[in-house]
């Protein structure tokens, strides 16, 4: 076998502890450094600090000379959103192959500059998604197979439950301090519905309606930012798609969210129940639900750490690209351009 492909962890302030193990359990990875900006305040520099003790690597508090190391191919990128883009840069023009939390970029400007510089290099980037789940890539594939006929709507719900000031992210300034974040809820979460709906249907999104509001929570009321919203989406064909997305009051969920894929077609419906692995079909004739029981990290995590070593060793793409985390934000930009101006809107094409 060859050498492991050396790692650095770019920041660690937000989901790097959901990541990081796992590619440390990867035999072709081996993490070599955790690195971050120099002027990030100290309280970012002891969670990165923290990360470099538990794996016993050194921590690098200039990000250029940890990119320069020679044994480092390629990085994990988890900083606060509004860093995203300018790290995933970074790396991209040091050579390095580049796996992105979500969403790549705060901006559709961001992201058209982390494609050209991911381009220029010549390196892979893969951002995070939740389409590996199995009971998602099987509604793919049973709507391919024509179970459900044309395609004629998408009802998705993507609802995280519990107070951001309850455990449930590391740090609740990164969700609701705009500056950090990027926005709310919609910047947090709605790319998870976006992806899947072009996924699904194959289909590009060319207008929203969002309506969106602080209902829930005194910090996104605090800091100006939505924990709700409800979305109308125009896809290609006049395809149309609802969701539903944000943060609920639900701390005691069984499964900590409500995340359900509901389509129609001409000849059937699908249901997606993230919860509860398994799709049901309804149409003629009856098909059996399929189920899978596999753990969040398990069926949607590891396969993508393995999608974007294999996409490094073989130099190729991974099945989501860095296009499509593009087209997420552009979808994302244009939500918060109608949740302003309180019309439907345009999403920039590219």
């Amino acid at each position: 076998m060859s050498e492991p492909y050396g790692l650095a962890l770019v920041s660690c302030v937000r989901h790097q502890k959901g990541y990081a193990p796992l590619f440390a359990a990867h035999p072709a990875v081996r993490i070599v450094v955790v690195t971050d900006e120099p002027d990030i305040p100290e309280g970012m520099h002891a969670v990165n600090q923290g990360f470099a003790d538990h794996y016993g690597v050194p921590y690098e508090r200039d990000v250029s000379r940890a990119l320069d190391r020679p044994d480092v191919a390629m990085v994990s990128v988890c900083s606060e959103p509004t860093r995203h883009a300018r790290l995933a840069m970074a790396a991209a023009r040091a050579g390095k192959h580049i796996w992105v939390d979500k969403p790549m970029a705060v901006s559709l400007a961001e992201a058209d500059q982390v494609v050209a510089a991911v381009e220029a290099a010549g390196v892979q980037l893969s951002y995070v998604h939740r389409l590996h789940a199995p009971a998602v890539r099987q509604a793919r594939r049973r709507i391919a197979d024509g179970d459900l006929g044309r395609l004629e709507s998408l009802h998705l719900v993507f609802v995280s439950t519990g107070s951001v000031v309850s455990g449930a992210v590391e740090d609740y300034q990164l969700v609701v301090d705009k500056r950090l974040s990027g926005g709310g809820e919609l910047m947090n979460f709605f790319g998870y519905p976006v992806d899947a709906a072009r996924y699904l249907s194959g289909l590009e999104i060319t207008h929203v309606y969002a309506s969106a509001g602080a209902y829930f929570f005194e910090p996104h009321r605090e800091w100006g930012v939505e924990d709700f919203a409800v979305c109308i989406l125009t896809l290609e064909g006049g395809v149309t798609a609802t969701v539903v997305v944000g943060r609920s009051p639900a701390p005691n969920h069984p499964a900590g969210g409500d995340m359900t894929l509901r389509l129609h077609g001409t000849t059937g419906s699908l249901i997606v129940d993230e919860n509860r692995p398994r799709v049901e079909i309804r149409a003629m004739p009856p098909a059996p639900p399929s189920r899978s029981t596999s753990s969040f990290a398990n069926s949607m995590l590891m396969p993508l750490v393995e999608e974007f070593v294999a996409s490094v060793r073989e130099a190729g793409p991974p099945s989501r690209s860095m296009h499509d985390a593009l087209a997420i934000v552009a979808v994302i930009e244009a939500a918060y351009r109608s949740v302003a101006s309180g019309q439907v809107e345009a999403v920039a094409s590219r």
